[in-house]
């Protein structure tokens, strides 16, 4: 990766090391983002030399010299001088750039850290040797010292002799000049470039975005991607403890030619989106009439966006391909549907266009399901080259025309167990009588169901039962990523119990009673019979049930266990957070407060009208969500704008955890069997929460925002594990 050969270029970080080490911590952070090397004394080991000549030879190895002063001396060398100005003097012979910081006199520091006696002259003197000598700068926090490090630091990066005078390029030869300036500054096809790197060529070359009219550097590139029409293709990556975007050059050899998509109808996957057609027409579909769809797309790659959060809805469905597959099965899939006349019209908004898509490339097992694009909002940039009229608004989850592609979801263990599709009222209500009083329902309780919250828990419970006793597994397909899948056999189970005759089973619900039993739920079924029935719940010693339990069951069944460590339930503000923006803006915008939708969007040409409707009719808010989401595919300042906003109430929500570890509140998530953290959104008044921000720890250690939950969805997740104990997340009342 290009990076003006920054990684060859060594920064030597020189200060005591007890009383300063998160103030280095967090200056070797800042080097490491620039992609610069930090380089100290402790790391060089032992040496037969001397420490002055080793430290000759390390500080002479480095471009930049940062020394870091606080309010202690530090150890000294032989001659009396501590080790710290001996680096000092070793930068001043090598030549090296300078840059001095200095512990501001406000900050809080420990009695301990602060230099006495004749150890506190010579620091005296130390720094007003420094302060004539140099410009310093002055710190009280380790955050502040990084940025100000990192300013220095790129102020050094981009400097040069003579300024570059900025020479206006006609907008129609900006790509042109964007292309040669890299070509000239030695981009090779398909090297991946550091964008800060592009930026520093492009400002070289007198290049400046801002007076093309784009806010950032990135916003420009954008318009030049391989997708649009352009040469430069991108890759987001998180390095060095944050997100960046990468920049590869694609000459004209490796871009995709911009033309009408021409389908091979005798490829498995045509024969299957054609067998996908003859489904949906079988099923009663009216087929489309040709004069009916002058107004329609001529093909998906030229007219149609396919927002990311679409992506990943249609691909976690298919069986055999995988998302990189998604744009070509849906082109596919669209002159399919053309052809064979299965595009049809949304019989309540007629600008709507349904048509079907296979969900593999097997035309024998072609189940489908149904993806429905309308037209973008037109906001004026429709000159622009990544404009495109269309875009897919909806990806249906229902799955049509073959049952064998119906997924099972861990949620549904318990009522595969039971054999029912949703557990009786009776059940839940016996089971919250019999448990520590608690809500258990939203008011007011919805199609006369009392203890929704409790059938959620107790769906969950079981789930994770399942999953620990291996009773769910992923099970892989060929070509495929696997799904979660039920086992047949129960036996040798620990936490789902099931007596050596098959007709009695037990589980422990996690909750307890009012003498603080564990309390159990108990099943039956005839000798014959395949799914299992309720009979009730129960705690030991205190029932007729519990006594055909113990009967019936060798040990009584463990608990659920949701973590092995109790740190584990705690978030590390110290990690980096990198939040799925588009999949969270774009995907879940009915999840985020209209008021603050409004304050970010309602500006925008047709949208105040919208807003007005949704807010005095709650069944018009589809259709504002669904005109929301065409203008955040097609319009990026939009875009940018909402992404600004929901950034903002992230570091709000950093800020809070920072306080309180009690604002980052544990759940549990079925699907995947993960524990999550939920943290407080605030969009509309900093310190109340209108949203949870659903929080996952990655392998690499970083942290990801994975999407958000509206508050009641939220408790639901948390409750899982224990009851919210957080100021934001209370129980309904």
């Amino acid at each position: 990766m290009r990076m003006d050969s920054r990684r060859d270029i060594k920064v030597f970080v020189s200060s005591t090391s007890v009383d300063l080490q998160e103030q280095r911590e967090a200056t070797f952070r800042a080097i490491q983002r620039l992609e610069l090397i930090p380089v100290v004394m402790e790391s060089f080991g032992a040496h037969s030399r001397s420490p002055i000549e080793v430290c000759r030879e390390k500080v002479g190895g480095c471009k930049y010299f940062v020394l870091i002063v606080g309010f202690m001396y530090g150890s000294a060398y032989e001659d009396g001088k501590s080790f710290t100005e001996h680096e000092y003097e070793c930068a001043l012979e090598s030549g090296a750039k300078i840059k001095v910081f200095m512990l501001s006199d406000n900050a809080e520091v420990k009695g301990a850290f602060i230099e006495k006696g004749a150890g506190a002259v010579k620091l005296e003197a130390f720094k007003e040797r420094l302060r004539k000598r140099h410009t310093v700068q002055f710190f009280e926090t380790a955050e502040q010292l990084g940025g100000l490090v990192k300013d220095a630091l790129t102020e050094e990066l981009i400097k040069k002799k003579e300024p570059p005078v900025p020479v206006p390029v006609p907008a129609t030869s900006l790509g042109e000049a964007i292309e040669r300036a890299l070509t000239a500054a030695g981009a090779k096809p398909g090297e991946e470039l550091a964008t800060a790197w592009v930026g520093k060529v492009l400002r070289d070359a007198g290049i400046l975005w801002s007076s093309h009219g784009y806010s950032r550097l990135k916003a420009m590139l954008l318009d030049f991607s391989v997708e649009k029409g352009g040469f430069l293709s991108f890759r987001d990556v998180v390095q060095n403890g944050g997100p960046q975007t990468l920049v590869i050059y694609v000459p004209k050899s490796g871009r995709a030619a911009k033309k009408q998509v021409r389908v091979d109808w005798d490829s498995p996957l045509a024969k299957a989106a054609l067998a996908a057609c003859d489904l949906a027409l079988a099923r009663g579909g009216q087929p489309g009439k040709s004069e009916s769809l002058t107004d329609a797309p001529e093909s998906v790659s030229l007219s149609v966006n396919v927002p990311q959060s679409m992506r990943v809805r249609l691909a976690s469905l298919l069986k055999g391909l995988g998302e990189k597959d998604v744009p070509q099965l849906l082109e596919v899939a669209w002159a399919a549907a053309r052809r064979k006349g299965a595009v049809r019209r949304d019989d309540e908004r007629g600008e709507r266009l349904i048509f079907p898509v296979p969900l593999s490339a097997d035309a024998r097992s072609a189940g489908y399901v149904e993806v429905t694009v309308m037209p973008s909002v037109k906001n004026g940039q429709e000159d622009k080259p990544w404009y495109k009229p269309w875009f897919v608004c909806f990806v249906s989850m229902s799955v049509l025309g073959a049952p064998v592609f119906a997924r099972f979801r861990p949620i549904d263990a318990l009522e595969r167990f039971c054999g029912l599709s949703r557990l009786p009222e009776a059940v839940l209500g016996q089971l919250a009588e019999l448990a520590l009083d608690e809500r258990w329902s939203w008011l007011p309780a919805k199609e006369g169901r009392r203890n929704t919250i409790l059938e959620n828990y107790l769906r969950a419970t079981f789930a994770r039962l399942a999953w620990q006793d291996g009773l769910v597994v992923w099970r892989r397909e060929e070509g495929g990523p696997g799904r979660p899948a039920l086992a047949e056999d129960f036996s040798g189970a620990s936490h789902i119990c099931i007596s050596e005759d098959g007709t009695f089973a037990a589980f422990n619900t996690g909750l307890i009673s009012s003498s603080l039993s564990d309390i159990y739920a108990c099943l039956r079924r005839d000798g014959g019979a395949k799914e299992f029935s309720w009979a009730g719940f129960c705690t030991v010693g205190r029932s007729d049930l519990s006594r055909e339990l113990i009967r019936k069951i060798s040990h009584l069944p463990l608990r659920a266990r949701y973590f092995s460590k109790i740190g584990e339930l705690l978030y590390d503000p110290e990690r980096t957070l990198v939040p799925n923006v588009e999949h969270i803006l774009v995907g879940n915008l009915e999840r985020l407060p209209l008021a603050f939708l409004r304050r970010e969007l309602g500006g925008l040409p047709g949208l105040a009208e919208l807003f007005d409707q949704a807010e005095r009719d709650e069944a018009q808010r589809p259709a504002l969500l669904a005109r929301l989401r065409g203008t955040l595919t097609n319009d990026r300042l939009a875009l940018e704008s909402l992404e600004n906003g929901f950034r903002t109430a992230v570091e709000r929500a950093k800020k809070l955890v920072e306080w309180d570890y009690k604002f980052a509140v544990p759940s549990y998530y079925p699907a995947r069997d993960r524990m999550n953290f939920l943290l407080p959104l605030c969009f509309t008044d900093p310190l109340v929460a209108d949203a949870a921000l659903v929080v996952e720890l990655l392998e690499s250690g970083n942290y990801e925002g994975q999407t958000v939950l509206t508050l009641p969805q939220a408790f639901v997740d948390a409750r899982c594990i224990a009851r919210p104990a957080s100021e934001w997340l209370r129980p309904p009342s």
